[in-house]
């Protein structure tokens, strides 16, 4: 339902045109992964929802962390059962998403995680490998035997005859390969995943950033944007990444935003390096996606991050200055892991900006009619964004908050447990 109304203020000036006035059910702001799972998942249930995104709906890094064309996917995420099965689960959702799509939003490659379990190589384990550290592979590997998901336990000798792109350094002993990881196609699963909500009912509006929460008696009340004022009745799902903080401060106390450098190069061996060919090394590289590039990084360092707050950051710029040094530390890294790619040119580089929680979980969480989801970190909560987004969905249709009950939602997602942390 759509009405107007005489005036009101636009960042603190009065606006003398006519002001469309929105009521709708649940309004979710962001069209990142997050978000638009949420609406497909509230217009599937027939509820009346709309998607407000300040950009277009997989607008491309940095200002949209979904808007990459590969995303990872993997089970092995050490001893956090848990997370392996929030992973188990959403992977039945993405196989659903590309039957519905008729899209292919997932390439399996698998996961090489490396081990280190002899005196002389954990002595020699190189510092910028800081994640995943070492006896991380051998915990995921009883994680994934307990809850039967395909892996393999492989030599260094095994290793690099299937994988010769792999180098048989002197920095590991063995290694997991997770035979559930691969590639999931971002930008375009988002893209596809916002058209089945739309063509479940949804409504998206693109370039219609939201300037401000109104609040009264605790409630939202108005979701304020250029284009107009929206007043839910039922819920307001907040899913707006980097821009989570802003419009709620409440998180300041339990985020930091991150800015992540980003880098691809373009291997001269197409084919080497194909899902079909080549896993996902370690934390230094990935297949290539479907734009014949492999994203690679510096090994888990967290020596180039930018932590930002949240209140300065404006419109990101699309327009990104190299960073040379970070440039230089990738190829000298990657050398020693995968010497193909340290030589291959150059084809892109991009700054992600997304929330990090500080407590190392997720934020999922509901305050009167607002819902608020936050990914523990910017990979994490891509490959696992349709569980959370689920119980997102869910939280925001079920007001008795108290009662709420999911098989996988935690304490440690509520408010007060990151603050406590």
């Amino acid at each position: 339902m759509e009405s107007s109304c005489p005036m009101r203020m636009i960042g603190g000036n009065a606006c003398d045109k006519a002001v469309p006035q929105v009521k709708r059910d649940h309004v979710v702001i962001g069209a990142g992964i997050v978000g638009v799972c949420v609406a497909y998942f509230l217009a599937r249930q027939g509820r009346d929802v709309v998607l407000l995104e300040r950009d277009t709906v997989a607008a491309a890094p940095p200002v949209s962390s979904s808007g990459v064309p590969a995303r990872m996917f993997r089970s092995a995420y050490g001893r956090d059962r848990r997370k392996t099965k929030m992973c188990t689960l959403s992977l039945s959702y993405w196989k659903r998403f590309e039957q519905e799509s008729g899209e292919v939003l997932f390439d399996g490659s698998g996961w090489v995680v490396f081990e280190a379990q002899a005196s002389g190589t954990l002595a020699r384990w190189p510092s910028y490998a800081a994640w995943p550290p070492p006896g991380f592979a051998s915990e995921s590997a009883d994680v994934l035997r307990a809850e039967g998901l395909p892996h393999q336990w492989l030599s260094k000798g095994a290793l690099v005859e299937r994988f010769p792109q792999i180098m048989p350094n002197e920095f590991y002993d063995s290694a997991l390969l997770d035979e559930t990881a691969g590639l999931l196609s971002a930008d375009k699963a988002v893209r596809a995943i916002g058209r089945l909500a739309e063509a479940a009912g949804a409504e998206i509006r693109e370039y219609a950033p939201v300037e401000q929460l109104v609040f009264e008696h605790g409630q939202v009340k108005t979701v304020v944007t250029s284009h107009g004022d929206f007043h839910p009745s039922v819920s307001v799902v907040l899913a707006a990444g980097n821009m989570n903080p802003k419009l709620a401060p409440e998180l300041t106390a339990v985020l930091r935003v991150v800015g992540e450098n980003t880098m691809y190069v373009r291997p001269q061996d197409q084919l080497a390096f194909s899902p079909s060919r080549c896993p996902v090394i370690g934390h230094y590289a990935f297949p290539v996606d479907r734009c014949g590039e492999a994203h690679v990084s510096p090994g888990g360092s967290s020596d180039y991050e930018i932590v930002l707050d949240p209140f300065q950051l404006g419109a990101p710029s699309r327009e990104e200055e190299l960073d040379a040094a970070f440039v230089d530390a990738t190829r000298e890294i990657l050398e020693a892991w995968v010497p193909d790619l340290a030589v291959a040119p150059l084809a892109a580089y991009r700054r992600c900006f997304y929330p990090v929680t500080r407590h190392g979980d997720y934020l999922l969480y509901r305050r009167a009619n607002l819902v608020t989801l936050v990914a523990c970190s910017s990979g994490t909560g891509f490959k696992t964004a349709p569980v959370a987004a689920l119980i997102g969905a869910d939280l925001a249709v079920h007001r008795d908050v108290e009662g709420f009950d999911h098989p996988l939602y935690s304490a440690s997602f509520r408010l007060e447990s990151a603050l406590r942390s």
